[in-house]
């Protein structure tokens, strides 16, 4: 089970930035695809907060931007808002 949802949420934040920095064509299937079978206990792991699924729900959002041809947001703007919308420090 993942100990820390945020970091995750991270973590392919990250690997999904690497993936499509690299300029091989990503789908947000294939994304999701790759991740998991390089995480597959990551993905495994249950989710039963609201916030948990929250953030699952952001990450979905950002694929269909991005599967849409949105940029997305400077990492910055996405920590800052992530830490808002989730009231972390």
């Amino acid at each position: 089970m993942a100990t820390d949802p945020h970091g995750d949420v991270r973590q392919f934040y990250d690997f999904l930035g690497e993936q499509i920095r690299s300029g091989v064509p990503v789908t947000p299937e294939s994304a999701i695809d790759q991740w998991r079978s390089e995480h597959p206990l990551d993905v495994l792991a249950e989710f039963d907060s609201e916030e948990e699924v929250a953030i699952i729900e952001m990450a979905q959002e950002a694929l269909d931007d991005i599967a849409a041809g949105k940029k997305g947001m400077p990492i910055e703007e996405f920590q800052a808002e992530m830490r808002r919308r989730f009231n972390l420090k």
